[in-house]
């Protein structure tokens, strides 16, 4: 079955597509049936056309002068709550979204990593949250080039010019890494459970 992402444009509306355009906000990754089915559950839809699915909140928010980036970050909190096992929804369930603390890692056709507050044009988003946790997850997943600190996008050096690998790579390496931020919000959520209920 065929991997697919869903992101939200800079207007609110939200698409799908093999790569997510800069400066889209990813919002989850894995079978395109499955990304179809839980996108279509959850998000609004245009009045003025049945087909155009919108984040929640996002037209209200841009309306009352208020802050549309949220309504999209409690999109992706609730994606990573409703269907945590069964898709690869790449963001972190509690991201925070201040600058200071917040980082993209994104790469490039070469397949190096690298980290930044946004996506330089050229580049591809992979992971978007909370700095250490973003450099956690990249530094577990990435493949460490040789003889210098480079991370690296496994399987995309090997493409050379073999513009379907270097895709395929990418894409797993993305959703590998949004199954991995997942279960770190997971846990971080349970053991701040555990130690309410243990006060």
């Amino acid at each position: 079955m065929a991997e697919i992402h869903a992101y939200a444009e800079p207007n609110g509306r939200i698409s799908f597509g093999s790569l997510v355009p800069e400066p889209c906000v990813l919002l989850a990754s894995g079978p395109e049936e499955r990304v179809r089915t839980l996108i279509a559950s959850v998000a609004a839809r245009s009045t003025l056309d049945d087909d155009t699915l919108l984040v929640p909140g996002f037209e209200e928010a841009m309306e009352d002068n208020g802050a549309p980036d949220d309504a999209v970050y409690a999109l992706i909190q609730s994606l990573a709550e409703i269907n945590r096992d069964e898709l690869l929804v790449v963001a972190l369930a509690d991201v925070v979204h201040d600058a200071a603390t917040c980082i993209h890692a994104y790469c490039w056709r070469s397949g190096r990593i690298e980290f930044g507050h946004i996506v330089p044009e050229g580049a591809i988003a992979i992971l978007f949250g909370d700095r250490s946790e973003v450099v956690e997850i990249i530094s577990a997943c990435a493949r460490h080039a040789r003889h210098n600190t480079w991370l690296l996008v496994p399987g995309i050096p090997e493409a050379g010019d073999n513009e379907h690998a270097a895709e395929a790579a990418l894409n797993h390496f993305i959703s590998f890494c949004g199954r991995r931020s997942i279960r770190i919000a997971a846990t971080s959520a349970a053991i701040a459970d555990a130690a309410e209920g243990g006060s």
